[in-house]
């Protein structure tokens, strides 16, 4: 005979039913609450609530205080942020020690801090760009980047940035690693990516090049230490530009000569498209699964300390940029990305050839 230990128990029927019914209200207040995602207004949220049967207190009050939590969710953020990050800031030097020996370095300036967030330590100019780029990517298109959690310039004069810890392989560490028909799938992706950036509208008058916010720009391949901008059009920018290279034009005629005759070929009507300004497959994440072209997805596209509003070739510019001629990134590129920029290409190299980057 069984034991009376392993006797199922069988409810009466009124008990089951009343616990079918409390079961059906959780997951009807549960519903709700996942509605408020999808209406805006503080009166649409009061009714939701109303909805709620405060009959059963105790069901009501836990999902009330969840629903709460939700609508409060600005508050959080002003006051639950500032708190954390100024106690994250006060217990850096603790972190940052026991960081070292937990986690490995990921690259340069990057260290992993937490189990969900890296810190990068860098010139103040770069890390507050950075930021600003990265926040506005994050709340205005679907490419997958870190959320910055805060930034600020340290008393050493350093600027610090806290975003997420993205996980992910490096694509330069695995790039042997993987199919050339994964690579192709890595470049259509990155390709879409630049697509999106390029169907983001610029603030009105449009034509100018500087940061998001109309604001001082910075990018290694035109002015390595230091920021430039912003400009109302192309053509001051070009202007701009080529004076860079004055003092090399006083080393010879011929040289001043030809920058003459550069900044005569540069166009000053090139459409303003946001720019990423540092696509390389040190700053790309994936994820592999497998070996067909399936298995490999991009997880995260980073460092945008370089991205603003630029003219449209200056990012395939940047994505030939430290790459050999017969490097298979750069073949790629031109068979996948490349538009019609060989004169721009051209242009670049020939700059670069008389100077290296300007400083």
């Amino acid at each position: 005979m069984q034991h009376s230990l392993f006797k199922p128990h069988v409810a009466p029927l009124h008990a089951s039913r009343s616990r079918l019914t409390r079961m059906h209200h959780c997951l009807e207040v549960q519903e709700l609450i996942a509605l408020i995602g999808r209406y805006g207004t503080l009166r649409s949220q009061v009714v939701l609530i109303k909805r709620i049967n405060v009959a059963d207190s105790f069901l009501s009050m836990v999902f009330l205080i969840q629903l709460l939590w939700l609508i409060l969710k600005p508050l959080r953020s002003l006051i639950w942020l500032p708190s954390f990050n100024y106690l994250r800031r006060l217990l850096l030097p603790h972190l940052l020690m026991r960081a070292g020996h937990t986690y490995p370095k990921i690259k340069g300036s990057v260290q992993r801090l937490t189990f969900g967030t890296v810190i990068k330590i860098s010139t103040p100019y770069s890390i507050h760009l950075e930021a600003e780029v990265t926040r506005f990517i994050h709340e205005n298109t679907t490419i997958p980047v870190p959320r910055v959690h805060d930034v600020w310039t340290n008393e050493e004069g350093k600027g610090c940035l806290i975003p997420d810890y993205m996980p992910g392989e490096m694509l330069a560490r695995v790039w042997r690693q993987i199919t050339h028909e994964q690579r192709r799938t890595v470049m259509r992706t990155l390709g879409l990516y630049i697509q999106e950036l390029r169907s983001l509208p610029q603030p009105q008058p449009s034509g100018w090049i500087g940061s998001p916010s109309r604001r001082e720009c910075y990018d290694m391949g035109i002015t390595p230490n230091r920021l430039y901008g912003p400009f109302p059009d192309e053509k001051s920018y070009n202007d701009w530009r080529i004076s860079t290279y004055d003092r090399y034009g006083k080393d010879g005629k011929e040289t001043a000569r030809r920058l003459n005759q550069i900044r005569q070929e540069m166009k000053d009507d090139h459409r303003i498209y946001f720019t990423h300004g540092d696509i390389s497959w040190r700053n790309v994440l994936v994820r592999i699964d497998g070996e067909r072209p399936e298995d490999i997805r991009v997880v995260a596209l980073l460092d945008w300390e370089q991205g603003g509003w630029r003219p449209e070739y200056w990012e395939v510019v940047k994505l030939h940029y430290g790459m050999d001629l017969t490097h298979p990134w750069r073949v790629l590129v031109r068979e996948v990305i490349t538009g019609d920029y060989e004169d721009d290409l051209g242009r670049e190299n020939e700059l670069s050839l008389i100077s290296g980057p300007p400083v």
